[in-house]
C-alpha cells in the first residue's frame, strides 16, 4: 500500500510540473522563445525539430523530452546543499536569455510550494555554505582538470550546469571553444575552479551525470 501511494504521489508531481511547464511556455512570446533557441542550443538527435520550434510550449516540451527541464522541485535530494540542475536551467532560461521577472517569480514559488521528503535539503540558489575544505580539496590542479576534461566529451555541458555555472556562460565557451570538446570542457572546469570548486564538488558533480567511473578515479587520486 506505501509503495503505491509513493507511486501514485511521483505520478502527481509529474503531472503538476507538466502543467507548470505548459503554464510557463503558454506565458512566452515568441521573441522570448527565439531569444533561447538563439542562446541555448541542446545537443539534439534531430536538430531540424527543434529549428522549427515556434511557441514556448513546444520549446519547453521538448527541453523537458529530452531531460534538458527536470522538475526544480525534486533535484536537490542528493544529499548535497548544491543547486539542482532542474533549477538551474530553468532560472537562466527565464532570466539571463528571455529575462522574464514575472515568470521567475513563478519558478520560485512552484520550487516551494512542495514539501520535501526526509533527507532533502531545501534549494539552495547560491551555492553550498561556506566552510572548510576536505583534505583532498586543495589539489585540484590544472592538470588535473585537464585529465577530466580530455574525458567528458559532450557531457561537459550538463556537468558544468549541475556545478551551478550561469547558461549564458556555457553558451559563451561553447561559442567561443566549438573546435574543441576538450578545450571547452577544460575552460568551463578551469572557471568553475576559479569560482571555488573543490575536487569533492568536481566528484559529486561527476557522480549526478552518472560518470562514476570518473568520479572515482579523481576520488582516490588516480587523476592527479
Amino acid at each position: 500500500m506505501a509503495r503505491r501511494r509513493t507511486m501514485q504521489s511521483n505520478e502527481d508531481s509529474k503531472l503538476e510540473f507538466n502543467i507548470f511547464l505548459k503554464q510557463l511556455g503558454d506565458a512566452l512570446t515568441s521573441d522570448n522563445v527565439q531569444s533561447i533557441k538563439f542562446a541555448y542550443r541542446p545537443s539534439l538527435s534531430d536538430p531540424s525539430r527543434y529549428a522549427a520550434i515556434t511557441t514556448g510550449h513546444e520549446l519547453l516540451a521538448e527541453l523537458a523530452e529530452v531531460e534538458q527541464l527536470l522538475d526544480p522541485r525534486t533535484t536537490y535530494c542528493h544529499g548535497s546543499a548544491n543547486p539542482g540542475e532542474g533549477y538551474t536551467l530553468l532560472h537562466n532560461l527565464l532570466s539571463s536569455i528571455a529575462r522574464r521577472d514575472d515568470l521567475l517569480a513563478e519558478l520560485e514559488e512552484f520550487t516551494k510550494v512542495q514539501e520535501k521528503p526526509a533527507g532533502c535539503a531545501a534549494p539552495n540558489r547560491h551555492g553550498p555554505p561556506p566552510g572548510p575544505p576536505a583534505p583532498a580539496d586543495h589539489d585540484l590542479s590544472e592538470a588535473v582538470l585537464e585529465q577530466v576534461a580530455s574525458e567528458l566529451g559532450y557531457e561537459w555541458k550538463r556537468l558544468a550546469r549541475t556545478l551551478g555555472m550561469e547558461e549564458s556562460d556555457v553558451q559563451e565557451i561553447a561559442h567561443k571553444e566549438r573546435d574543441s570538446l576538450r578545450e571547452a570542457a577544460f575552460q568551463a572546469l578551469r572557471r568553475l575552479h576559479q569560482d571555488g570548486l573543490t575536487r569533492s564538488r568536481l566528484v559529486e558533480g561527476l557522480e549526478r551525470r552518472s560518470l562514476r567511473a570518473l568520479g572515482a578515479k579523481l576520488k582516490t587520486h588516480r587523476l592527479g
